[in-house]
């Protein structure tokens, strides 16, 4: 990801800094700081409030794991999933996206369906890229912090608003679910055309090779992306929304004391 010097403030907010990095978690639960138990407007104020130096903050911040695609995700509190998610999004948008515009509008070619197919992708990529954009932003920005919430308050036997006083909002973020199907589809078709096109074509084909492998290679990457939110993600996002309603119904953390074992098993 971006070098962490470029963007690190002492006025960076606490949401930049959870929505950059979920891991940043590990830090907090270690100094026993629950970032929303207060409107923290910055890392330097959380840091001031805790009585933490600012430069130990951030030594600790740059050498935050960075959690890996074969990760035991079950055994690991969610916010490790979600970071490696976010960091495969920074990626898409800021590495490979920009990387086949480019291909793109370099290629050249006299066959006149190749010059088709590129002519296709020279309209269709904008609209591509900003559908891709826009699902990864409502991720960011709501459903990732509201999982990593949620998981928060019940590993740490907290209560959340979104439970309490007889009416429970739950879940509005998983409704993305359905939505989520749907992009993703749209995203994945779009880059099956393309690939199926090339692979009907009779003779050689002088479009470039390298565009082709990176179309190949985004659609597989995108796909494994895909599957790792629907089928590991959103289940252990489920669990801890059953087990926080379970513990609501029961009386609530702080009379009970219940349920402290996982809900991702």
């Amino acid at each position: 990801m971006q070098n962490v010097s470029s963007w690190f403030f002492p006025e960076t907010s606490i949401t930049t800094l959870l929505k950059t990095r979920p891991m940043v978690m590990s830090i907090f639960e270690k100094y026993g700081i629950n970032p929303w138990s207060y409107n923290f407007e910055s890392i330097s104020q959380l840091c001031s409030l805790n009585q933490i130096p600012l430069d130990t903050f951030l030594v600790e911040f740059k050498s935050l794991s960075k959690p890996e695609r074969h990760t035991e995700w079950k055994d690991q509190p969610i916010y490790f999933l979600i970071d490696f998610l976010s960091r495969e999004h920074w990626h898409f948008l800021q590495r490979v996206l920009p990387a086949i515009k480019r291909s793109i509008t370099e290629e050249k070619s006299e066959n006149v369906e190749s010059l088709r197919r590129i002519g296709y992708l020279v309209q269709e990529w904008p609209k591509f890229s900003s559908a891709l954009q826009e699902h990864i932003n409502e991720e960011e920005n709501f459903l990732f912090p509201k999982i990593i919430h949620y998981d928060y308050c019940y590993r740490n036997q907290k209560d959340h608003a979104d439970f309490l006083g007889g009416s429970v909002n739950v879940y509005v973020a998983l409704k993305m679910l359905g939505k989520e199907t749907e992009q993703m589809a749209a995203i994945r078709r779009f880059l099956s055309e393309m690939l199926f096109s090339k692979a009907v074509l009779h003779g050689e084909d002088p479009l470039d090779d390298q565009l082709t492998k990176q179309l190949k290679d985004f659609h597989e990457k995108l796909i494994a992306h895909s599957s790792l939110e629907s089928e590991v993600l959103f289940p252990m996002a489920k669990a801890v929304e059953k087990a926080m309603m379970d513990n609501q119904i029961a009386g609530g953390f702080s009379i009970t004391g219940k349920n402290k074992q996982s809900a991702h098993s």
